[in-house]
């Protein structure tokens, strides 16, 4: 990593990776993922199918 404000040296960043982290990110993007299309689909849900198929 870059030296932080007022210092001149450098120190060093360790990532260490981990099964359980590795779950929780797992989960987490596939709930955003679920929320993310949940609104748009919710939102073509309520149009008739005529209308649906007039914007096409």
């Amino acid at each position: 990593m870059p030296p932080p404000p007022g210092r001149s040296t450098e120190f060093p960043l360790l990532i260490l990776p981990t099964m359980g982290m590795a779950i929780w990110v797992l989960l987490a993007m596939s709930l955003l993922g679920i929320i993310a299309s949940y609104l748009p689909i919710n939102k073509i849900l309520k149009k008739k199918v005529v209308e649906q198929l007039s914007h096409t």
